[in-house]
């Protein structure tokens, strides 16, 4: 479905709130996913509605579910990955994912690539993290859900404080 670009900008901030209220919200994934069924084109919103998949697989009972599910949302992911791999946010999505992911899935060979590109793209300013709102809340995720070696600790608080500073 072709989009607007004030309808996709809006629709890019509706679906980075559902995705940071994941935690609190256990309906919001499947808002999440609700919102992009139809917005795979947008290998972006495919990243976000492949994160909804995968975290909407918590919520099956049975193991096989839970398994074909994450896969399924997984490999939206990845497929967003191929189409643009130079994108930071759905390097971020990915990250989010492999960060939390359970050892045996086996889905965690990316983690510090990902970072590196994610703090790289932090450091310069990328028009992804344009938005304050949503730097600050990935700074954070960062710090809070994603092992950090002391050098990414120091980066990230010193992105923190300049993050802060910015209107």
């Amino acid at each position: 479905m072709l989009l607007f670009p004030v309808q996709e900008k809006e629709m890019l901030k509706k679906a980075r709130d559902l995705f940071f209220s994941f935690e609190v919200d256990e309906q919001a994934p499947a808002r999440l996913e609700k919102l992009l069924k139809n917005h795979e084109d947008n290998p972006l919103f495919e990243a976000y509605l492949g994160v909804s998949i995968a975290a909407a697989a918590n919520q099956e009972t049975s193991p096989v579910s839970r398994y074909n599910k994450f896969n399924e949302g997984k490999k939206l992911v990845e497929n967003a990955i191929d189409r643009s791999p130079e994108n930071p946010e759905i390097r971020f999505i990915r990250l989010s994912i492999q960060s939390k992911a359970p050892a045996f899935l086996v889905y965690n060979g990316e983690i510090d690539q990902d970072k590196e590109m994610i703090l790289r793209s932090l450091n310069k300013n990328h028009s992804v993290f344009a938005d304050q709102n949503f730097r600050r809340k990935v700074l954070l995720f960062l710090r809070q859900k994603v092992y950090l070696t002391p050098q990414e600790r120091f980066i990230t608080t010193r992105l923190m404080n300049q993050t802060s500073l910015t209107p």
